[in-house]
């Protein structure tokens, strides 16, 4: 059963990524080359894929917070916010991009849901192709829980964008090593 379950899962993710678009992926690392501060946030599962995300960032050389810990500065003109939300609508994800609005930041969001409240603010919104668990009227697709699919095929994204910038800035898993945590 779990080499079945592992099969149907990578099936899934396959079909999921490859629905996906490169243009939105280099206006994407555009936005974040020419950002000064990158503002990152999601909430649930989706929240600690993004929570790693701003981690690789960071450790790309960006200069990359996450929203909420102690040590995020002020934003401002010329930074950048990315927030993930499955469907779109999650409610703190919503006062973020209000207030990135009114410092006149783009925004880049990932969801599965292209009539959600948050795509439709974004400047660059990616949408991911995986069953939104919001969704009552749509018919279940995938084997996994709730937002798995998404949640991965956000992750596998992610990293792929980040090893974009990495080959785009000329930057070695080396220099990634040097910024690593090593309170460990």
């Amino acid at each position: 059963m779990f080499t079945k379950y592992t099969s149907e899962i990578l099936q899934e993710l396959q079909e999921c990524l490859s629905n996906g678009s490169t243009a939105e992926y280099a206006m994407i690392g555009q936005l974040i080359d020419q950002a000064g501060k990158i503002f990152v946030a999601g909430m649930g599962r989706t929240g600690y894929v993004m929570k790693g995300f701003t981690m690789r960032l960071e450790q790309a050389g960006y200069e990359a917070y996450w929203i909420g810990d102690t040590n995020t500065p002020a934003a401002g003109k010329g930074d950048l916010l990315i927030l993930g939300s499955g469907s779109g609508e999650t409610e703190t994800l919503k006062v973020y991009a209000k207030k990135a609005k009114e410092l006149q930041i783009p925004i880049i969001v990932f969801t599965t849901c292209r009539e959600s409240s948050l795509h439709a603010v974004a400047d660059v919104a990616v949408v991911i192709h995986a069953d939104a668990k919001f969704k009552e009227d749509t018919e279940k697709k995938s084997v996994q829980p709730m937002g798995s699919l998404f949640e991965e095929a956000l992750f596998i994204s992610l990293e792929a964008l980040v090893i974009q910038l990495m080959e785009k800035r000329g930057i070695s898993e080396k220099e990634l090593k040097k910024r690593h945590a090593n309170f460990e």
